[in-house]
């Protein structure tokens, strides 16, 4: 008999309908979930925050692929599928958009979408003309967008890199954001029904449709205007990624990013980094994919484990 204890919810069960429980959280997190089909939007209302995104033919009857464990937002005008983070997946998923010559919004958390997606690239299969990469759920690091994005020109795909950020408690996505010329991603609110507020320089989000007290987001804002416009920087707390982590992932280069998934073990020898699929470590710091995945206990239907 576990000797755990019973977790109590303190928000209303639906009786009907389908819940995405929250990507992070604990055993007894049970009231971090949302119902996939409340608050649905439109891939179009992105040209709102950003012109250029219909400008340049992302947004016109595009794919909408899932990279990410856990049910995301579905864009109503949108063809959705689901890869359930499964290689073969992917593969099919990019060949169908390539055959009908339709745009991609390739959606998911950093680390697992860069694994996949490189995996892919690697093997010089199909991909579409145009992608769009909406990435949340864990802080993306600099160097890595620019991988991503080297990877995708080198492949002759137009393409730009976009961010979400939300709380399963209150909306996925609620904020869109784009890195800055300084290399910070600044946020705009994506949703209607949300309100942001930053207190103490904490970030809070709250639904305003329903009775809904504010939700601590767990991290840090500056609230800013950049070119016209209301917005947040977020700081992700060090709960989230401790500065030795941080440190070593903004030190990586181009190189590192191909042999390296981005998932760090803090040991007390140090910090350990899982390597790509048929990759061979080359030094003690490295380990092998799937020995990481067995030493650690890390997957990629888990966020990595950055913080302290």
């Amino acid at each position: 008999m576990s000797d755990s204890p019973s977790p109590s919810s303190s928000r209303p069960i639906p009786a009907t309908g389908v819940l995405s429980m929250s990507a992070g959280g604990d055993l007894t997190d049970i009231d971090k979930w949302r119902i996939v089909a409340d608050q649905g939007r439109a891939a179009r209302e992105l040209a709102m925050l950003y012109p250029d995104l219909a400008e340049r033919g992302f947004l016109e009857a595009p794919i909408q692929i899932s990279v990410y464990p856990a049910s995301i937002m579905r864009f109503g005008d949108a063809l959705f599928i689901d890869t359930f983070l499964r290689p073969a997946n992917l593969a099919r998923a990019l060949r169908l958009a390539h055959i009908a010559n339709r745009p991609v919004l390739l959606c998911g958390q950093p680390l697992a979408l860069a694994e996949l997606l490189f995996e892919h690239l690697d093997k010089h299969r199909p991909v579409p003309t145009r992608m769009l990469v909406l990435m949340g759920g864990c802080q993306c690091p600099l160097g890595l967008e620019q991988r991503i994005r080297d990877r995708l020109s080198a492949a002759g795909v137009d393409h730009d890199i976009g961010y979400g950020y939300g709380t399963a408690e209150v909306a996925a996505g609620c904020l869109a954001g784009r890195r800055t010329d300084d290399g910070r991603v600044y946020y705009r609110l994506a949703a209607a029904g949300v309100a942001v507020t930053v207190e103490g320089g904490r970030l809070y989000l709250r639904r305003t449709d329903i009775e809904q007290a504010p939700v601590d987001t767990g991290d840090d804002a500056i609230a800013t205007r950049v070119d016209g416009h209301d917005g947040w920087f977020i700081v992700p707390s060090a709960k989230r990624i401790a500065p030795a982590v941080g440190a070593a992932l903004e030190s990586w280069q181009a190189a590192d990013w191909d042999r390296r998934t981005g998932y760090i073990a803090q040991t007390d020898e140090g910090l350990r980094f899982q390597v790509r699929r048929g990759v061979a470590p080359a030094s003690a710091e490295e380990v092998g994919y799937h020995e990481f995945e067995r030493r650690y206990e890390s997957s990629l239907l888990e966020k990595p484990a950055w913080g302290e």
